[in-house]
């Protein structure tokens, strides 16, 4: 996630700068980076996606997801009629895509009704004051000697 805090912060309103580095070629070993590092950082811009665009509006992501929800109910409904209409039938209550689909049109009503009863006065974070540091007054509760912590 450390990664995406520039594109964060740039964002919210902070001024982002780039430092010129000293590139060199890898002396010994192999680069870290894989396939499951790379489908964490996809959850991690999701994740950041997720609260800076349906922060204020969570509606429309649990919209979303009940809507997905809704259409696959309705495709296992289709499903299961095509069944029931094309040899060999395949009698309804026999069939387990009956209760798939409608448990998908239950959970898909919770999440739409779940969106809402979410409050929409949520305050949106932010950097209220960048402090300087000479403002900074670092103190501590620990009542040891400096030498024994």
């Amino acid at each position: 996630m450390h990664r995406l805090l520039p594109a964060h912060a740039s964002g919210v309103g902070a001024r982002i700068a780039e430092l010129p580095v000293a590139h060199r070629p890898r002396s010994y070993g192999r680069s870290k980076h894989s396939r499951v590092r790379n489908v964490r950082l996809a959850l991690d811009v999701l994740s950041l996606r997720l609260r800076g665009g349906a922060a204020g509006s969570p509606i429309y992501s649990l919209g979303f997801a009940s809507l997905v929800l809704w259409a696959l109910a309705l495709v296992c409904g289709v499903v299961v009629i095509v069944q029931r209409l094309v040899p060999p039938y395949v009698h309804v209550h026999a069939n387990l895509l009956v209760v798939l689909a409608v448990g998908l049109m239950i959970v898909g009503g919770q999440l739409l009704l779940a969106a809402f009863t979410i409050p929409r006065s949520q305050p949106v974070y932010g950097v209220r004051a960048v402090l300087e540091s000479s403002q900074l007054r670092l103190t501590t509760t620990d009542q040891r000697p400096a030498a024994q912590r």
